[in-house]
């Protein structure tokens, strides 16, 4: 005689099998985006890039910049990476747009990529743009920030926005 080891009266602790599969999966996609610390490209960058700024700091990138290159960090603190090309005639009154768009603005040196965590992408080469300059600033609410790396002749950004 057969005896039946599972009791009608017990249940599975797990999953059924397709359903398991998928939770699995679902949770190995969640660590992919949110923890593995991988570069992901920003599709229209420079409209991101733009809601930041309008968002934070209440004014947009002008017309004439370009973003040439954009990143997405995989972290659970969100951070973007931004190269965005301007006329170098441009820079210094978006610079200055920027500093005073901020309470407490803070010089920093460019060969010291301060305020980056995890890895930045290859591009990101802050000290090497000429006569760099750098800038920290903080959101509103403190929960975040941006830094800028700039060089007025030539007319390259490199921007780091992030989010604690």
């Amino acid at each position: 005689m057969l005896v039946d080891m599972e009791s009608p009266h017990q249940k599975r602790w797990w999953l059924p099998s397709a359903w398991k599969y998928i939770f699995f999966a679902a949770m190995a996609v969640f660590i992919l985006f949110h923890c593995s610390g991988l570069h992901f490209p920003i599709w229209k960058a420079k409209g991101r890039l733009t809601t930041h700024l309008t968002d934070d700091l209440k004014f947009q990138l002008p017309d004439s910049a370009i973003v040439t290159r954009s990143v997405s960090v995989a972290e659970r603190d969100p951070g973007e990476f931004y190269e965005v090309k301007l006329p170098p005639a441009e820079v210094a009154a978006f610079i200055s747009k920027v500093r005073s768009a901020s309470k407490k603005p803070k010089e920093i040196d460019p060969a010291t990529n301060q305020g980056v965590w995890g890895r930045p992408p290859d591009w990101w080469k802050p000290n090497e743009l000429p006569n760099a300059k750098g800038l920290q600033i903080f959101h509103h609410d403190e929960l975040g920030g941006w830094l800028w790396y700039w060089s007025e002749s030539a007319g390259t950004l490199d921007v780091f926005w992030f989010r604690i």
